[in-house]
Parts: C-alpha cells; structure tokens; sequence
C-alpha cells in the first residue's frame, strides 16, 4: 500500500465581506484580486481565481507568492442592490500579510493574516416622514409658529415594487458624517441608475407613496443611485374627508 502524501497549504490572504451599513456578514460575495505588482505577474493565471464568501461571510486566497496585492469584492447575484467594495492593497510578505493604511480591524475580526474587511454598499432609500403643525398665537403680538412632528407607522413603498417599510415615530441620526437624519429606511433595494450611464441618458424614477390613516396620501418621484444614500422626505397633512 503506498504512503499518503499530504500537502499544507498556507493562508495567505483572508478576511471578510461585509454590509457597509448595517456590518452584516455577506455570503456569496465575489473577490477577486485585480492588481498585482509586476514581479508577481507570472503566478496570475494559477493563484489569482475569484474566490467566493463562505455563509459566514469569510474568504481565503491560499499560496499566494510574496508581493502586493489590490483586492476587490462584488454581489454579481444582487443586480444593483449592491455596488462594488472600495479596491484595498495588501502586501504578502513571508507569509505575513501586511496591513495596509485602509485595512480596518474592529476587534471582531481574528488576528493576522485574518484581518481583511471589504464593505459592499448597499443601495439606501432613507427620508423623513413629518406632519406640519400650525400653531396659533396665544395673543395678536407672537408669530405664528410651525412644528415639526415625526410621523410614525406610515406605510411607505416604491411603486411597481414589493419595497415598502413603516416609518418609526423618531428621528434617527446616520452614523456617516454628512448624511441625513431619516426615519425611515430601505437598504439594498434595486437602483434606477446604475452610476455609469451616460450623462445624456433620461434618469430613470420610481414613485414613492407614502399613507396612514387619518392623512392625504403623499407621492413623489426620486432617481434611485446604486450604491448610495438617495434621500425623500414627505410633509403630510390631516384627512379632510369626512365618514
């Protein structure tokens, strides 16, 4: 009977894709290596095979050559729910993958090699979804004064479509700088624009509706952009009707 030779295999780039917004784990990400540096060309075609994401939302290149190494993750499956990850650089070195200034490491992730995040970002639809309420003055010197209320449980929901979601009854403020306070949000939802057509296409919108008992329904149209925060707020007014 002959020997069983076993081989080893070294893990030499590993990490995690994940929901930029909500840090979610995402299985069935494409990653694929798109740069090399020159001296690494020649191993390309073997070790450089897109790679899929396990359940858990991992990856792993194995026996990579040392060099340095741009990567970059995708959701194909997704359509434009989803837009690419920003291309991170890696260097292998000895078998020691090197941090680069854009790897992020949130304690959550095991220790070297295994520190590699890419974030997919999502396509949003986020807006405020308020009632106006006129007050009168209490004497002829004050000014009348407006009031802003969130509206709470309003059925919101894109036309042609199974999106929809109810508003929460207060504010909610994005954790990314310079983003629009909401309170209501849809994530991964299919985009309008896909960002690479051409400036003199015609946007493609949806119609958003937005109701609740006891108000005019409300609509408005809005371009969708994949991968990106779209805001829509609504101001709704009291029912006239009568029963």
């Amino acid at each position: 009977m002959s020997d069983i030779v076993s081989f080893s295999h070294k893990v030499s780039i590993a990490g995690q894709v994940i929901d930029k917004c909500t840090e979610k784990a995402i299985s069935g990400a494409t990653v694929t290596i798109q740069e090399v540096e020159e001296k690494s060309q020649q191993f390309k075609s073997k070790y450089l095979k897109p790679v899929k994401t396990a359940a858990d939302g991992w990856f792993h290149f194995i026996d990579l050559p040392d060099g340095t190494y741009t990567l970059e993750a995708s959701l194909p499956s997704a359509g434009s729910r989803y837009k690419a990850s920003e291309p991170q650089k890696i260097k292998v070195e000895k078998s020691i993958v090197k941090k680069s200034q854009n790897v992020q490491n949130n304690g959550q992730l095991p220790k070297e090699p295994l520190n590699l995040r890419l974030e997919l970002h999502p396509t949003i639809l986020q807006g405020k979804v308020i009632e106006e309420i006129h007050q009168k003055p209490k004497t002829q010197e004050e000014t009348p004064n407006t009031k802003n209320e969130f509206v709470g449980l309003a059925k919101v929901r894109i036309q042609g479509s199974y999106e929809s979601t109810l508003t929460l009854s207060n504010i909610q403020k994005s954790s990314v700088e310079g983003e629009d306070e909401w309170n209501y949000r849809m994530i991964g939802i299919e985009a309008t624009t896909s960002n690479t057509e051409s400036i003199k296409d015609e946007p493609k919108k949806v119609k958003v509706i937005v109701s609740k008992i006891g108000y005019e329904q409300k609509s408005d149209e809005i371009e969708i952009k994949r991968g990106e925060v779209n805001q829509l707020d609504f101001a709704l007014s009291p029912s006239t009707s009568v029963n």
